[in-house]
């Protein structure tokens, strides 16, 4: 019977012994994949940036594109929807 106990007992912290070499390298593994990601994030934020940054300057050097009001003389809406000045 005391050997049974001591077999099982063995077994068991055989068992966790495992487990925890398993968790161990899943949480390197994640760690590594964590890592590759932030860079690869990174990388995509500035590019962003960097789009954003230019699309600014062209902004500012672009004229300014001031759209003019057409004004309508008093007419029918629908008349001039349809492309008839009344």
């Amino acid at each position: 019977m005391a050997m049974a106990k001591n077999n099982n007992r063995t077994r068991r912290q055989k068992a966790v012994r495992e487990r925890g070499a398993e968790l161990k390298d899943i949480r390197g593994t994640l760690s590594e994949i964590s890592k590759k990601e932030r860079t690869r994030m990174d990388g995509l934020l500035d590019l962003h940036r960097e789009f954003i940054r230019r699309k600014e300057e062209e902004d500012d050097k672009s004229e300014n594109k001031m759209v003019e009001p057409e004004i309508v003389p008093d007419a029918s809406i629908d008349g001039y929807f349809e492309g008839q000045d009344n």
